[in-house]
């Protein structure tokens, strides 16, 4: 608030001509806003944007590199809901200037909770629309510390700073305020732009345009007798290289990938653009005014033909999100302008050059694998199965798998060391699998692999968040093999899975990599649980355990020997001992290769048998607990009833096997990393809470925590997780707007399904709100989408507010979230009660009465009757008889539960 009027002149107020004031005065005591831009600072008051009865104003400053524009709001206290609702409408107004960033400041006397400010918790419903409005508009606050203090000493995030890239945000920091204020002053610095770094061009092979009758034709004419003649596999390999390489050559084009124009720059629209040129150098020197019309004629038709062009780019690469993320997330990260450069501290240094760089993630990566120390003198050896395991040696793999392999892979995907692309090998799968079937019993007759086979290109991936984007540990390895490898893997895997499903090998908590399970199962068994104890008035101990960098720290021996136990014997041993050793890697930064390294221990990244090879590691983990252990891969989380005063000692026990198992196997714990939470039920946590340890360092406690990606309290409350949601869904819904700004609805409706869509719904079915208040937030998010969608479509539409999210939804045909929800839930009871692989422990827990239909689960509290088992066998019950009259080996198929789940979903729609 200024509380300046028309009596008070600008120079009064910063005494000389330093700055150029906008002021929008209130004209009455109290409010007022103001902007004061440097007087060297072209500046322009953008009143367009100013809607009577909101005190804002909005102004452009122009610096050298680009325009930002700058609003400043003042919301007062009595006004909020009118205040929020112009704030709407003057965003509206923006236009598609490409401003270089955008800032919303001011006092918006909002009571919300920003101490995390990429999950923010409203007080009310007037505070949520704030947040609808400014995330759903894309903007991201900056402001993490309140900024006032009542005179009670409570603190309240009245004063909000918000932007449309916090990329170029360098600093954001609260100050002493000015004399007389209350609130704390909040000082931003930022860039204008990101700085840009030279491109670094490499030779690419486009496999879209490749003659593909000519290539079918090659692989079938080429002497491949010649390769099978081959001993060693290396030779053998390469000779197949040889001739595969010869056809790709001939058969598929390639191009530079640096070219410096934009995709949906077209060879037309450059040729417009040098005519254009010209027409204006001519209209220059000839001083006639019919050659300058022709010119601006020319320029204006020219911009429609890039903005067309741009959106049929986009919609395109909307369409094609599912099929090739590849080219989709490209275009992305060219939008989102904010990816890290190319630039590391190391000891202190800058380093810029990216073949230093590749060589510095090599050594970095390495480190992480290394030296396993020795097991401590009084670890036995490790344990087996408890029964003796059938043995399993496969002797040939049929041109039948290898035909089914090669149709399954991805030709969008990037190709390994070896240099052979999926599409090449999608492609002429029908002539070149008989050839490839022949060399993978070859191979593994000999009980070995080609060099190139055991190499990979590691490629850093950043972690995000808030990490540093110029640390080497910030980023973690993803790892590029080859594709022909993982085409004789699949084959393999798919028995290899078979023999240990069929036999109950693996664990009955493992949930990772298994046929019919998944996270949401996982959850699901985990939520079940824990939700049941509370139901019972029995606390609960959550405790997770990290294994430090478990994927990379496998042993070889020790899994080679747990292999055995297993029953792998035979040809297939020897080639998988021989496939898990003696592997090297090189990483692969902005074009530039580091040297090969060996690898040293850890299952084969990038490959198809990694994960397998993984659980089988990792099965004997959970054996001999007394508490109930849920696995997901190497993520281990442990559930113990709180019951007497044994309990805790139990869990302890628990806790000290598998830190003994970690160590006898060579997977130390990641001590930082690990954490247990007591779970009550109740708001107050006055029980005792006795001291957990692994290897005499005390566990961590938490109030809160994440579980495969959802995040419960102490409550069992997923409150904290559906802010998170709904602020990541809203965020992603304003980049998808941006990103299809200027084309038509199906663009924007793709993005909606590929990126919006998956945040509300992953694993919706376990933490799905029932709570009126939550859902209208929820619902909000798509509720907004469609409204965006319908006003692509017809431009005059009905205001948002005016309009029914029924008739939205019906007018853009999606169905409502809550619906999705349910028919998710249905979908995941049935993959409960009826899976392809190994039976679910979630399913005895489930009665079922003297007909046969389920038996509805008793509940004395509102959280375990909303929970998702008894939730969806109550909705189960309510289905017609004549829809869950089906036979239990339809409901074993995949197929036929998704065709329920569509019926399903019809019948709720139409209730």
């Amino acid at each position: 608030e200024t509380w300046l009027d028309q009596s008070l002149y600008d120079s009064q107020v910063v005494g000389g001509a330093s700055h150029i004031l906008h002021r929008h005065d209130r004209g009455s005591h109290g409010g007022g806003v103001l902007i004061a831009v440097p007087s060297h600072v072209a500046s322009r008051r953008r009143t367009d944007m100013e809607v009577p009865g909101l005190e804002a104003i909005f102004v452009e400053a122009t610096f050298k590199k680009g325009t930002a524009l700058i609003g400043c709001v003042y919301c007062p206290p009595s006004l909020r809901s009118e205040s929020y609702a112009l704030l709407n409408t003057a965003l509206g107004k923006i236009g598609t200037k490409p401003y270089s960033n955008i800032y919303i400041l001011g006092d918006f006397n909002a009571h919300i909770d920003w101490s995390n400010t990429q999950a923010p918790t409203p007080s009310d419903s007037l505070d949520d629309c704030l947040l609808d409005t400014m995330q759903s508009s894309g903007f991201t606050q900056l402001v993490g510390e309140a900024s006032y203090t009542s005179r009670a000493q409570r603190k309240a995030f009245l004063d909000l700073a918000f932007t449309l890239n916090p990329s170029l945000v360098t600093c954001c920091e609260l100050t002493c305020s000015l004399p007389g204020s209350d609130h704390s002053a909040i000082i931003i610095e930022a860039a204008h732009r990101l700085p840009k770094y030279g491109r670094f061009a490499k030779l690419v092979q486009v496999f879209s345009k490749m003659d593909i009758a000519h290539l079918q034709q090659l692989v079938h004419l080429a002497p491949w007798t010649m390769v099978l003649s081959e001993e060693s596999p290396d030779d053998m390999y390469g000779a197949w290289l040889d001739f595969t390489s010869a056809i790709m050559k001939e058969c598929v084009p390639t191009r530079l990938s640096s070219s410096p124009r934009h995709p949906w720059i077209t060879r037309e629209i450059i040729k417009l653009s040098r005519h254009k040129s010209k027409l204006f150098k001519k209209a220059k020197h000839s001083g006639d005014s019919s050659d300058l019309l022709k010119a601006r004629s020319l320029q204006r038709h020219l911009k429609r033909l890039i903005h067309t062009s741009h959106a049929s780019y986009v919609q395109s690469v909307a369409r094609k999100a599912s099929q090739c993320p590849k080219l989709f997330w490209a275009y992305v990260n060219s939008q989102r302008q904010s990816t890290p450069s190319p630039q590391f501290i190391s000891e202190g240094r800058s380093i810029t050059d990216p073949k230093t760089i590749a060589n510095l993630f090599s050594i970095h990566f390495t480190q992480m694998q290394d030296a396993h120390p020795p097991p401590p003198p009084t670890a036995a050896a490790p344990s087996s199965p408890a029964r003796t395991a059938p043995m399993l040696s496969v002797t040939a793999i049929s041109l039948e798998d290898t035909l089914a392999a090669l149709q399954r892979l991805n030709a969008y995907q990037s190709a390994g060391p070896d240099g052979v692309h999926p599409a090449f090998l999608k492609v002429s799968a029908s002539q070149i699998s008989p050839i490839l079937t022949v060399m993978f019993n070859k191979l593994l007759t000999l009980g070995c692999s080609p060099s190139l086979w055991k190499a990979a290109f590691v490629t850093p991936l950043f972690k995000g968040g808030s990490a540093r984007s110029d640390d080497l540990s910030s980023y973690r390895p993803i790892s590029i093999t080859s594709v022909v490898c993982r085409t004789m893997e699949r084959a393999l895997s798919e028995q290899l899975t078979k023999h240990l499903e069929s036999n109950h090998l693996l664990s009955p908590h493992q949930y990772g990599f298994r046929p019919g399970r998944s996270c949401e199962s996982a959850l699901a068994l985990t939520i079940h649980t824990l939700s049941e104890h509370l139901d019972g008035r029995t606390p609960c101990e959550l405790v997770q355990l990290d294994f430090r960098q478990a994927f990379d720290r496998v042993d070889h021996a020790l899994l080679v020997e747990k292999l055995r136990k297993f029953g792998i014997s035979g040809n297939l041993l020897r080639w998988m001992t021989d496939f898990v050793t003696t592997r090297q890697q090189r990483v692969v930064f902005h074009g530039s290769c580091s040297a090969l390294t060996p690898v040293s221990s850890g299952v084969p990244q990038g490959s198809v048998l990694g994960p397998v090879l993984f659980n089988m590691f990792i099965n004997d983990v959970t054996t001999h607990l007394k508490s109930t252990p849920v696995l997901y891969a190497d993520d281990l989380t442990l559930i113990h009833p709180i019951q007497d005063s044994n309990s805790y000692r139990h869990l302890q026990e628990d806790i000290n096997k598998i830190d003994r198992w970690s160590m006898q196997n060579r997977l130390p714990l990641n001590v930082k990393k690990c954490a247990a939470m007591l779970i009550t039920g109740s708001l107050r946590r006055n029980m005792a809470q006795p001291i957990l340890e692994i290897s005499n360092q005390q566990l961590e406690r938490t109030s809160q925590t994440v579980l495969l990606g959802v995040t419960i309290d102490h409550r069992l409350s997923f409150d904290l997780h559906v802010n998170a949601v709904i602020a990541r869904a809203r965020r992603m819904l304003a980049f998808s707007q941006r990103a299809t700004r200027g084309t038509g609805p199906d663009a924007l409706r793709a993005l909606y399904t590929a990126l919006v869509r998956p945040q509300l719904e992953y694993c919706a079915p376990i933490w799905f709100p029932h709570q009126d208040t939550r859902l209208v937030r929820l619902v909000s998010v798509q509720r907004r989408a469609a409204f965006a969608v319908v006003r692509r479509v017809n431009r005059t539409a009905c205001a948002y507010r005016d309009m029914r999210t029924s008739e939205l939804l019906q007018a853009v045909r999606w169905r409502p979230l809550s619906v999705r929800q349910e028919a998710a839930s249905l979908r995941l009871l049935l993959t409960v009660l009826y899976p392809s692989g190994a039976p679910h422990p979630l399913a005895s827990r489930v009665l079922r009465t003297r007909s046969g239909d389920l038996a509805p689960m008793l509940a004395r509290t509102v959280r375990h009757r909303q929970s998702f088992l008894p939730r969806v066998i109550h909705l189960w019950r309510s289905l017609p008889r004549s829809m869950r009259s089906l036979d239990d080996d339809s409901l074993s198929d995949p197929d036929c539960i998704r065709t329920f789940c569509r019926q399903a979903a019809r019948h709720l729609c139409s209730m």
